[in-house]
C-alpha cells in the first residue's frame, strides 16, 4: 500500500514523504497534478493521496480530486494546506484505511 503526497514545494513534499516512510508507510511524491495522475496510473498500490489545495496548472487540486474519484473511487484524496496538518492526519487516516484493507 502506497501513499502519495502532491505538493509543488519540493521541501514540503520531501519532508511529508520522509515522515510517512519513517512512520512505516510506502510513500511517493508528485510536484503537479499531472505527475500525480501518471503515478496513479502506473501504481495500483496507491491507497491514499494528500494534495496541497494550492496546486495549480492544467490539473489543479480540485481537478485531481475529481479525476481520482472518477477513475479510482476507492482512493481517498485529502486536500490540505499545511504540512503539519498533512503529517498529523496521515497517521490517523492511514491507520483506519489499512485496518479496513
Amino acid at each position: 500500500m502506497v501513499v502519495m503526497v502532491v505538493d509543488d514545494d519540493p521541501g514540503v513534499r520531501r519532508v511529508a514523504v520522509d515522515h510517512l516512510r519513517h512512520s512505516g508507510f510506502e510513500a511517493l511524491g508528485a510536484a503537479t497534478g499531472q505527475e500525480a495522475l501518471a503515478l496513479l496510473h502506473e501504481n495500483h498500490r496507491i491507497v491514499f493521496i494528500f494534495v496541497n489545495f494550492s496546486i495549480r496548472g492544467e490539473v489543479d487540486a480540485d481537478t485531481l480530486a475529481a479525476l481520482v474519484q472518477r477513475y479510482r473511487p476507492r482512493v481517498p484524496v485529502l486536500q490540505t494546506h499545511a504540512l503539519d496538518e498533512m503529517v498529523r492526519l496521515a497517521t490517523r487516516s492511514l491507520d483506519r484505511i489499512i485496518a479496513r484493507a
